[in-house]
C-alpha cells in the first residue's frame, strides 16, 4: 500500500509526504505519524505537546502480564484492572479508558478527546501506591492507591 496526500492535486502538498510504501497493516499507522510530523514541525505549546504524546502512542511499549497486574487496584473513585491483556481504568459509570503502556509507569490514555497520560507512582519498596492524571497544558491530579 502507499500513503498518499490530499485527493486533488498539489492544493496542499505540504500536508502529508505522498507514496510513501508501507506494508497494509501499517499504512494507517504510518499515514498518522507522517501526519503529526507535519503538525510538531510548526505547533508550539500545548499544541506541541499534543502531537508528540499522539505520537508516542502510535508505539507502544510491550508490558507483559505480570507487571499490568501490579497496576490493578483501587485509586480514589477509580479502579484500574487488566482486562483482555490491556490496562483499563473504569470511573463510575463513564466509559471506560484503555491505557497504551508507552514506558514504564507512563501510559497514553486511548480514544481520549484530547491526548491524556496516567502515571503510576511507586515508593521506595518499588510498590505502586498512586495513579497521575496528566494534561498537555501541565496540569496533575494524584489519586492515592488504595487498600
Amino acid at each position: 500500500y502507499r500513503v498518499h496526500g490530499p485527493p486533488g492535486g498539489d492544493e496542499h502538498p505540504e500536508a502529508v509526504a505522498r507514496d510513501v510504501a508501507v506494508p497494509a497493516g501499517e499504512a494507517l499507522t504510518r499515514a498518522r505519524a507522517l501526519a503529526l510530523a507535519e503538525i510538531r514541525k510548526s505547533a508550539s505549546g500545548v499544541a506541541a505537546i499534543e502531537a508528540e504524546w499522539a505520537a508516542a502512542a502510535l508505539s507502544p511499549a510491550t508490558v507483559g502480564a505480570g507487571t499490568l497486574a501490579a497496576y490493578a487496584g483501587d485509586y480514589g473513585a477509580r479502579r484500574v484492572a487488566v482486562e483482555d491483556g490491556r490496562l483499563v481504568v473504569r470511573n463510575g459509570r463513564r466509559p471506560p479508558l484503555v491505557l497504551v503502556p508507552l514506558e514504564r509507569d507512563l501510559f497514553f490514555v486511548e480514544g481520549a478527546a484530547t491526548p491524556l497520560r496516567m502515571r503510576f507512582e511507586r515508593d521506595g519498596a518499588d510498590r505502586v501506591t498512586g495513579l497521575l492524571l496528566l494534561t498537555p497544558e501541565g496540569r496533575t491530579s494524584r489519586f492515592a492507591r488504595s487498600g
